[in-house]
């Protein structure tokens, strides 16, 4: 019995290592650069969904600043199945903390100055950084 777990770990380890090997194309990481003169909040959240819920709190990128948006796993992995295929972006100028719409999501979409929705296409062709301007 122990001789059995002991191959069947020793195997469900080599396939996880072979798995994690050929997945050269894993991005965890979205940067985010604000090139605009003024600080942005963002949130992020997957195009299934009809905004966002007031769980998710959005994150402030000063003017001129960038941030890494990192996940444990493959961005691309969350987007084709997590996200069903799009993650989407909203961006809010800096009062929108001091103003945040209590759990209504029609409100905040309404507050939202822009919404972009990307593919795992679109962020290879933009190199994986996502730029607001």
């Amino acid at each position: 019995m122990k001789r059995n777990l002991l191959r069947f770990l020793m195997v469900f380890m080599i396939l996880t290592a072979q798995s994690c090997l050929e997945k050269d194309d894993c991005h965890r990481v979205i940067k985010l650069v604000n090139n605009s003169i003024g600080d942005i909040w963002i949130a992020e959240s997957g195009s299934q969904y009809n905004g966002l819920n007031c769980q998710q709190i959005p994150g402030l990128i000063s003017a001129g600043e960038s941030y890494d948006l990192e996940i444990r796993s493959c961005w691309e992995d969350q987007i084709n199945n997590g996200y069903q295929g799009a993650v989407v972006f909203y961006f809010f100028d800096e009062s929108f903390k001091d103003n945040f719409p209590d759990c209504d999501p029609v409100k905040f979409n309404q507050s939202a100055i822009e919404k972009r929705t990307y593919t795992v296409e679109d962020l290879n062709e933009l190199n994986w950084v996502v730029t607001y301007q």
